[in-house]
C-alpha cells in the first residue's frame, strides 16, 4: 500500500528525543521535544521543534535561553513523562527520576543522565504552521567520551543496535574533456593502506585500462583517468574494487 500525506509520516523515519528546560525564574519546566537535531557545526548550533500547544513554546518566546538533554536509551520513561503533561499544571520536576544539574555558562539547569546536555542562547525562531522551530547557539556541553546509546523514536522508542555494515564501493563517473573523473567512498573504518583498484571497461566488459590509487585524505577515491585513445572502443562503465569490499560500477556520464 503507498504512503499518502494522510498517513503519520514522521513516525516512518527517525527522531531524536530533547528534554527541554525553560525558567522564568519562578518555576522551572522540562518539556520532551520529539524533533531534537543539530543544524550547524561552526558555531554548533541545536533546533528543538515546538507545538504551539506546548507551554514551553509561550515560554520560550520571551526567555534567551534554554538547555536541552539529548536522551539515552535509559531515559525513555522521562520522554514519555515530560512529553504526557503540561507544565501549566503540574511541576514536573517534583519527580524524582528528573535529576536537574547546576548550568556553568546560562542560568538555566539542565537534565543529567543523558547522552549530552546543551546550554543555548536562542539565536533564532522560526515560524512553522502550528509549530516553532526554536534555533539555539550551543554555549556549553556536559558529558564525557563513553558511549550511551541515544533514545531514538520511530513510531515506538529504540536503542540503537548494531552499527551497520558497509561492504560495498559506490561508485560515481563523469566525462572530463579527454579524462575521466573516478569518484568512490567505502566504509570510513577501511584501512588508509587499502589502494582503490580503478578499472575501465569496454562495451563487452572487457577492460580498457586499469590502475591503483591511494585514497584522499577523507579515505574516498577522487582522480582522474585517461580515456583510453588506442581505438578499442569508449569506455562503458567503471568499475572499482577495494580489499574486503565488493566491487562498484558506474557509467560515465557528462559532468
Amino acid at each position: 500500500m503507498n504512503l499518502t500525506l494522510d498517513d503519520p509520516l514522521w513516525k516512518k523515519s527517525t527522531s531524536t528525543v530533547g528534554l527541554v528546560v525553560t525558567t522564568d525564574g519562578s518555576r522551572v519546566n522540562v518539556l520532551s521535544a520529539e524533533w531534537t537535531y543539530f543544524v550547524a557545526k561552526a558555531p554548533i548550533s541545536v533546533a528543538v521543534v515546538l507545538h504551539e500547544s506546548n507551554w514551553t513554546t509561550d515560554r520560550i518566546s520571551d526567555l534567551s535561553e534554554f538547555s536541552v538533554t539529548l536522551c539515552s536509551d535509559t531515559q525513555a520513561h522521562l520522554a514519555d513523562f515530560c512529553g504526557s503533561f503540561s507544565g501549566r499544571d503540574i511541576p514536573k520536576t517534583s519527580s524524582d527520576d528528573l535529576s536537574l544539574r547546576e548550568p556553568v555558562v546560562i542560568s538555566t539547569p539542565w537534565v543529567g543522565d543523558g547522552v549530552m546536555a546543551l546550554e543555548c542562547v536562542v539565536a533564532q525562531r522560526v515560524e512553522l504552521p502550528h509549530y516553532t522551530m526554536v534555533i539555539g547557539l550551543v554555549e556549553h556541553v556536559h558529558g564525557d567520551r563513553e558511549f550511551k546509546a541515544p533514545l531514538v523514536k520511530h513510531d515506538a522508542m529504540y536503542s540503537l543496535g548494531k552499527a551497520v555494515p558497509r561492504n560495498q564501493v559506490t561508485v560515481g563517473a563523469a566525462n572530463v574533456g579527454a579524462a575521466l573523473r573516478v569518484f568512490a567512498v567505502c566504509a570510513p573504518d577501511a584501512s588508509r593502506e587499502s589502494v582503490y583498484e580503478v578499472a575501465l571497461l569496454g562495451d563487452s566488459g572487457e577492460v580498457l585500462a586499469k590502475q591503483s590509487i591511494a585514497p584522499n585524505e577523507y579515505g574516498d577515491l577522487d582522480c582522474f583517468m585517461p580515456v583510453p585513445s588506442d581505438g578499442r572502443g569508449p569506455v562503458r562503465r567503471v568499475a572499482v574494487s577495494r580489499i574486503g569490499y565488493d566491487t562498484g560500477f558506474a557509467t560515465p556520464q557528462s559532468d
